[in-house]
């Protein structure tokens, strides 16, 4: 809730700010499509990095359904069905359900057995129905309800945080060094060899495990009794789209309602010991949008029009608790809740967009431009208290605003029916927000500003040989301004030290893509597409950053950003003689080397790797049934 998405994702034309994995399970799908780069001059919020959407099908004039088994390694159990019911000529719906479950795969040391963390279980149900009482208007509805009941995380630590000198007597931070020197009962615990060889201190020897399919957590309740826990996410919409044909024009209305409500618990000193544990027993979170769009083509269709306004409302929540039995050394009574804060957060977007295109000579010249006016509120408050028994609750708020005007222009030609070149330039922002949580008690809270990007792409897409070929290639070239890294300012307190969120000055991406469609025979087909990414931080906002301890310069990488990725899928389709038909299809991924952090540690560098995912699939064409075996990951790559 407090900080936005690069990339927008959108459901039946309804943004959808957060928990959209088991939404995006249920969807019966009828189309996805990507936009890149910054969007905002056509519909819903703005993002700067693009966005993903996502078209229901509408319910059909036929009754049937479809149910999708699959099971796999690790007692996974996946079951996807869908029913399409037709009421009357006017009136249908579509339903679709979901239930998955899967064991885990991360051994919990702690507990002996056969507990494993990163079991899921998701179960969930969607209802979309379409009313069409006449021809000039129709009215689409969408109900969806899920709920997750998920173990923990399956994290691994990867490498012990740098030895800490340890301090002669309590009181004194970190919380790591006060446990080795007042809760470990072991003198080895003072010195830094104990620290990373001896199992009763709090460090390396206490934390690594030297597998990435172990870890040492140990979960525990607000009485610091030991639990084996669920972490429970309960997700809801609902979205209604009304459609009035008035000639030439369309009007659209799309209100969507979403929200959820979670409950999970993160053990963060990763160990045995109760040193950081978070529990958080409420997470909360709905949000309101409205849009209202007019589209449509004027002066003999030469001039399209898009006008568009848009709101959006979000309210959320979150019941924070840490827990530590160092509080019991520290003088504070009713150990181990240690602080405790509830973080509320209010979001507020308005924007008017618009976009025309010009068709010109003989309809082969294509001008666009489109302007966006966008008006943000964040208001963050933060009621925190240290020994919360005992001690009052301290408040502190933050409002954070942003109106920018954002333009997009674009020229594309087609040199034939089958050759279109294009030349865009767009801006967008995100927004900026406040740290997702504190560790201490604060006089402020501190905020990170908004992201900006300026977005040049040209491009060539292509239709070669009668269809056969699809052939498309792009270069595009992005600017960042303030871009938003895992990182913080060293001129910050000591008890902001957690923050995890700040600006870097500037960073510049460019590369190309190239993507190839081959219908080689009527019964092959082969996929393939090439990136090139380069990407630079171009300077450092005050100079310095830091990522924890470690400082970040002009020389370190930009997380998720590999120089090459590529993918090859093949597809083989063998017709039988009584109409039945086998299907094989096989996939290739290659990501090149990367940094899954700004801090650029060697635990953090993921090496190039490859997916190979492998599947033949025969199909019962009058019986509507098809049995698909296969394999995700053939040559079992490890990889974060």
């Amino acid at each position: 809730m407090t900080a936005d998405p690069g990339v927008g994702v959108y459901v039946d034309g309804v943004y959808v700010a957060r928990s959209v994995g088991s939404l995006i399970d249920l969807v019966d799908v009828e189309r996805v499509e990507v936009l890149r780069g910054p969007q905002g001059t056509l519909f819903g919020r703005n993002t700067v990095g693009g966005a993903i959407s996502l078209t229901s099908k509408k319910p059909g004039d036929e009754f049937g359904g479809t149910v999708k088994v699959s099971g796999g390694e690790m007692g996974l159990i996946e079951t996807k069905g869908s029913l399409n019911v037709p009421v009357s000529d006017t009136f249908g719906f579509r339903l679709s359900g979901l239930y998955r479950e899967q064991d885990g795969y991360v051994d919990a040391l702690q507990y002996g057995g056969d507990t494993k963390w990163g079991a899921e279980e998701v179960m969930g149900a969607r209802v979309f129905a379409s009313w069409t009482p006449s021809s000039t208007f129709s009215a689409d509805f969408a109900f969806d309800w899920s709920n997750d009941e998920s173990g923990p995380s399956a994290f691994y630590v990867a490498e012990a945080t740098p030895d800490l000198p340890v301090p002669p007597s309590p009181p004194a931070p970190p919380f790591r060094n006060l446990f080795n020197l007042a809760l470990s009962g072991d003198p080895a615990c003072l010195t830094p060899d104990g620290i990373r060889n001896n199992p009763n201190c709090y460090g390396a020897a206490s934390t690594l495990t030297g597998s990435q399919f172990s870890n040492n957590a140990l979960y525990v309740d607000r009485d610091g009794n030991t639990i084996i826990p669920k972490n429970k996410t309960e997700v809801y919409g609902a979205s209604a789209t009304l459609t009035w044909d008035i000639g030439d024009f369309e009007i659209k209305s799309i209100t969507g309602f979403r929200g959820f409500d979670a409950v999970f618990n993160n053990d963060t000193d990763f160990s045995p010991f109760v040193v950081f544990h978070n529990l958080n027993q409420g997470y909360e979170q709905e949000q309101f949008s409205q849009e209202l769009q007019l589209v449509g083509s004027v002066f003999d269709g030469s001039l399209d029009i898009v006008l568009g306004a848009y709101y959006f409302d979000e309210d959320g929540s979150q019941s924070n608790e840490l827990l530590t039995s160092v509080a019991t050394v520290n003088g504070f009574p009713n150990a181990p809740l240690f602080l405790a804060d509830l973080r509320s957060a209010q979001n507020e977007s308005q924007a008017l967009f618009g976009q025309a295109t010009w068709h010109l000579l003989d309809d082969r010249l294509h001008l666009t431009a489109g302007l966006r006016y966008t008006d943000d509120v964040k208001d963050y408050s933060v009621d925190s208290a240290v020994n919360p028994t005992v001690a009052p609750l301290v408040t502190l708020t933050g409002q954070q605003t942003s109106e920018e005007v954002t333009p997009m222009f674009n020229a594309s030609y087609d040199f034939s029916e089958n050759v279109m070149g294009y030349l865009n330039y767009s801006e967008g922002f995100r927004n900026g927000g406040f740290p997702p949580r504190i560790t201490g008690t604060p006089t402020f809270i501190p905020s990170y500003d908004p992201e900006f990007a300026e977005v040049w792409e040209a491009g060539v897409k292509s239709t070669l040989f009668d269809g056969a070929l699809r052939l498309n290639a792009a270069y595009f070239h992005t600017s960042y301004d303030d871009i938003q890294v895992a990182a913080v300012r060293t001129d910050l307190p000591p008890e902001l030290a957690g923050i995890a969120i700040d600006n870097l000055a500037a960073a510049t991406l460019q590369g190309f893509e190239l993507e190839a469609n081959w219908l080689v025979t009527n019964n092959l087909r082969v996929d393939w597409a090439l990136g090139y990414l380069d990407a630079e931080i171009d300077a450092l906002r005050g100079g310095v950053l830091r990522s924890s301890v470690f400082p970040i310069t002009t020389d370190n990488e930009l997380p998720y950003t590999p120089d090459i990725t590529s993918n090859l899928g093949v597809s083989y389709y063998v017709d039988l003689e009584n109409g039945d038909e086998i299907y094989f299809r096989g996939d290739w991924k290659h990501i090149g080397d990367q940094y899954l952090a700004i801090a650029n540690l060697d635990a953090d560098f993921q090496e190039a790797y490859d997916i190979v995912n492998l599947s033949a699939t025969y199909a019962m064409k009058e019986k509507g049934i098809d049995f698909t075996i296969g394999v995700k990951n053939a040559t079992d790559e490890v990889y974060s």
